[in-house]
């Protein structure tokens, strides 16, 4: 079932009217508060576990996301959108499928061997509260810390450079103390030579 088809026959049991997704990404709403994010977080880690541990045959959903965490007027949340979801025995641990999914939710062992399993729902369950928490888009996590690792970098360098200025002037200044030392008691072998080179009284 597609998920507006699905959104349409939540709506006859109970008002949802919300798509975490546009909820996240609207900058002209009030941004989630943290109880609201934290109940948003335990209703969709209630709904999958409902599926992988309750249901018989269990569902294992492939396509936990953002857009598919649909809301009501109290943000109670609806996990939606089953066109990619299939059925698994409790017996079995995997079912190979072909891989249909966002880039940016994909678990790299399902990439790789096409094996469905409850894992890859909790893949996506970790990258919907990195959304959750930070409200960037999956996409914009490996931009946003390649910028921080880009600030954090810049801000090392700097400062090594600073401390390396402060080391140098530190060196010199150590230096020309030295010299004055060297100068001074140069000076001082000196006056010695010439007090020793006056004639003595007689």
């Amino acid at each position: 079932m597609g998920g507006k088809n699905l959104l349409d026959l939540l709506k006859l049991h109970r008002k949802i009217n919300k798509i975490l997704s546009q909820e996240l990404a609207g900058s002209s709403k009030p941004a989630l508060d943290w109880p609201t994010r934290k109940r948003i977080a335990l209703g969709a880690g209630r709904g999958l576990l409902y599926l992988h541990e309750q249901c018989d045959p269990k569902i294992i959903h492939r396509d936990v996301k953002a857009r598919n965490i649909l809301l009501d007027d109290y943000c109670e949340v609806v996990v939606g959108d089953f066109g990619l979801a299939k059925l698994l025995d409790h017996r079995d641990s995997h079912v190979t499928t072909t891989v249909r999914d966002i880039v940016g939710h994909i678990a790299p062992e399902y990439l790789s061997t096409g094996q469905s399993s409850k894992k890859i729902d909790v893949f996506g369950f970790g990258i919907h509260l990195l959304e959750l928490i930070s409200g960037l888009r999956a996409l914009e996590f490996g931009k946003a810390a390649s910028e921080d690792i880009q600030i954090k970098q810049l801000s090392f360098e700097t400062e090594t450079a600073r401390r390396e200025e402060e080391e140098m002037r530190s060196k010199t200044q150590e230096l020309k103390q030295e010299a004055e030392k060297s100068k001074a008691v140069a000076e001082e072998l000196e006056k010695k030579e010439e007090t020793r080179a006056l004639p003595k009284a007689r």
